[in-house]
């Protein structure tokens, strides 16, 4: 959060406006914040056109990514009448002007044709990766086995060397029957794009998880449907980003103000260990003897103690 927003924030508490009006007021300012957003988190870039709720069947242009807070951000979007070559270019462009020359470093689509080559064009130093959920997808409707999908799933996210990876993959292939299938050939071209073997040490800030797409889509369906016409659309579309702002400034309030969970990992090592302790204690009892605070036995009363053969026993 940006100390003017802070700034703003106490003015406004000292006026006797409560917190929840504060933190709506700051959700509803949509002036900078896609701009702001993109120049932190720009690097990686979602592009999806898939939205098409609204009555003219217009496609809606999402440009999203993920903020410091691990939440996935919109950071501009644009209702378009075609998905044409030269359309998507064109919008590249006016998004470049918008956040001032910055480009991205990665960029992520569902694998549209016209998206590629724009990109291309406009962003030629960029990685380009498929949205892992749109391949799930696609796998689903091309071959139309779930046991299918949920191979091509694991080779896809599976961190295996390039060798391993080919070798899965024909396994997959022969084992289904689908050598011949026009899909499968067109992704094992694409696979520098999509599979972990061949995009290792690329920087996409946790975006190849099917859940970021499947999430968006989700929550644009909370408040769009193909029953508006544009005016309606737009308006509730506005209600979803301020939503999507609203929980990232929760978040910003918790991290300012809560304190930090402690890890899993760590609460069960300090479990494990207290467990530890307390049967040695009950060991050492039994034995007669006494341990101190981190469970070493020692003698209850080392007066007690004699020498016999060269041994101290009690």
């Amino acid at each position: 959060m940006f100390k003017a927003d802070i700034g703003y924030m106490v003015n406004k508490k000292k006026c006797g406006i409560s917190v929840g009006q504060i933190y709506r007021a700051l959700a509803n300012q949509a002036g900078g914040y896609g701009r702001a957003d993109y120049l932190l988190f720009g690097d990686v870039l979602a592009f999806d056109a898939t939205y098409k709720r609204n009555k003219y069947m217009c496609p809606l242009v999402v440009f999203s990514g993920v903020n410091h807070h691990n939440q996935t951000i919109i950071f501009a979007v644009a209702l378009i009448w075609d998905e044409e070559k030269d359309t998507y270019k064109w919008l590249l462009q006016q998004l470049k002007v918008a956040m001032n020359g910055k480009a991205p470093i990665s960029v992520i689509t569902d694998g549209d044709l016209s998206m590629k080559f724009a990109i291309e064009k406009e962003f030629p130093n960029a990685h380009h990766r498929l949205c892992a959920w749109h391949l799930i997808r696609n796998a689903t409707s091309n071959i139309g086995k779930p046991e299918f999908t949920s191979m091509f799933k694991t080779c896809m996210l599976g961190d295996y060397e390039i060798d391993v990876f080919r070798q899965k993959w024909f396994e997959i292939i022969e084992r289904f029957g689908v050598e011949n299938k026009n899909w499968v050939l067109d992704m094992y071209k694409k696979r520098h794009s999509w599979a972990t073997a061949h995009i290792r040490g690329k920087f996409f800030a946790g975006f190849w998880t099917t859940s970021r797409c499947e999430g968006l889509n989700s929550i644009i369906a909370k408040y769009v449907n193909s029953r508006y016409n544009l005016v309606e659309f737009i308006q509730h579309f506005n209600r979803c980003v301020d939503h999507i702002r609203w929980k990232e400034v929760q978040a910003d309030l918790a991290s300012v103000n809560g304190r930090p969970e402690e890890d899993a990992a760590k609460k069960e090592l300090v479990n494990d260990v207290d467990s530890v302790r307390d049967s040695v204690q009950v060991d050492a009892s039994r034995a007669g003897l006494a341990t101190n605070d981190l469970g070493h036995s020692m003698p209850r009363d080392p007066r007690k103690c004699r020498r016999k053969g060269g041994f101290t026993v009690q």
